[in-house]
């Protein structure tokens, strides 16, 4: 009997064992499915995918997992993958969590004056997607942007951006930045970047790793000089550096080589000096030259810009030297040289045949007579405005 027992004993052991290990297998093989119902797009699937996670006791390993994940997706840039990391979130418990770092994003930098306890969370989710997809980010502080007034002044560039690694463009002008931080470096997506109207005195050498960066807007801050690291942005297109007491534009930079607008003008009125070497003529790419308001020597070499089609040069009250190597510019659509005598237009006005603007405005009430502006007026082409007064 004892023996029997004993044997019993033993199958009964081995069936509890047997039917383990198949509940564990079944576990094993029902994991896709219940990631598959947790990566839904649809909240009801995810609770589904919880319970089952749970019931079959593979939650606690499936959890690291999930948590990464609605970090990863939360900040993809992808709607969908979005709504799936919100979802998730609520499952996992860690909406709050992330709430308490986006939704003040949402209503800081976007201006959306917007009562987060008063939406249902279908719109609230909304707000998030909106916020955490769109390529292109504007907290500008100008009044041209409608949300202007709803978002406060900024004293540092926003750690939120960080994580938004998937944009395209910045706006942050009109704030009070002193400094860009090194992981600006990270939003390698990035094409423009707007900073005007800040307080940045120095740019970092991570600006570098923005290799798609193609715009660069920093008019009103306190650079003292255009840091030769730029040359390292192989497609930066447009740079604006205007007022920034930056004197001087430096012999190297023609080692940027896309660069198709350099601005430079100033609104300060004593139009200080600004020296332009004579290596600008090798900027092969270079459309738009823009010095205004600063008194200046143009080089020889302007002419050798053959792609030059706008050159703004003057402030109407001091002198510039303008050199006659400036008639080589054949593709020239707007001249701007204020302050410029007339019979130096005069003498020039023909040489431009795609030129659509002429402005020579002068604060000083030196104006042309009626007979050269008549004779300026016919040297242009046909279509081509004539300016020669301010409030013209």
């Amino acid at each position: 009997m004892k023996l029997v027992f004993l044997h019993q004993q033993h199958l009964t052991i081995l069936s509890i064992e047997i039917c383990q290990t198949r509940n564990t297998m079944n576990a094993i093989s029902d994991i896709p499915k219940i990631k598959n119902l947790l990566f839904s797009t649809e909240e009801k699937n995810v609770l589904l995918g919880v319970s089952l996670a749970k019931t079959q006791g593979v939650f606690a390993e499936l959890a690291p997992e999930l948590h990464d994940t609605v970090r990863q997706f939360l900040f993809s840039g992808n709607e969908e993958q979005v709504y799936q990391a919100l979802h998730l979130s609520r499952a996992l418990g860690t909406h709050a969590q992330f709430a308490q770092l986006i939704q003040p994003a949402i209503q800081n930098l976007c201006g959306w004056s917007v009562d987060f306890t008063q939406l249902t969370k279908e719109d609230a989710d909304d707000y998030w997607v909106d916020f955490l997809t769109e390529t292109a980010l504007s907290a500008s502080r100008m009044y041209s942007n409608p949300t202007h007034s709803s978002i406060p002044e900024l004293a540092s560039f926003p750690r939120i951006l960080k994580k938004l690694t998937f944009l395209e463009e910045v706006d942050l002008s009109c704030h009070k930045i002193t400094h860009l931080p090194a992981w600006i470096g990270s939003l390698s997506h990035l094409k423009v970047l707007n900073l005007y109207a800040n307080r940045i005195e120095v740019l970092p050498m991570a600006l570098t790793r923005l290799q798609q960066l193609e715009a660069l807007y920093l008019h009103g801050n306190c650079l003292p000089e255009i840091p030769r690291f730029l040359t390292q942005l192989p497609h930066l297109k447009t740079l604006d550096v205007s007022d920034n007491g930056i004197w001087s534009i430096p012999s190297w930079i023609y080692e940027m080589e896309s660069l198709e607008s350099l601005i430079l003008f100033t609104c300060w009125g004593s139009s200080p000096d600004l020296t332009i070497p004579e290596e600008i003529g090798q900027m092969k790419k270079l459309k738009l030259l823009n010095v205004m308001t600063h008194t200046v020597e143009l080089p020889q070499s302007i002419g050798e810009l053959s792609t030059l089609e706008a050159l703004k040069v003057g402030g109407g009250k001091y002198p510039n030297i303008i050199p006659e190597s400036i008639t080589q510019l054949k593709n020239l659509t707007h001249l701007q040289l204020d302050g410029a005598s007339p019979e130096f237009i005069l003498d020039i006005a023909g040489e431009f045949p795609q030129l659509q603007t002429l402005s020579f405005k002068n604060i000083e009430d030196y104006y042309p007579t009626d007979q050269q502006l008549e004779q300026i007026k016919a040297k242009v082409p046909e279509d081509c405005t004539v300016i020669h007064a301010y409030g013209y």
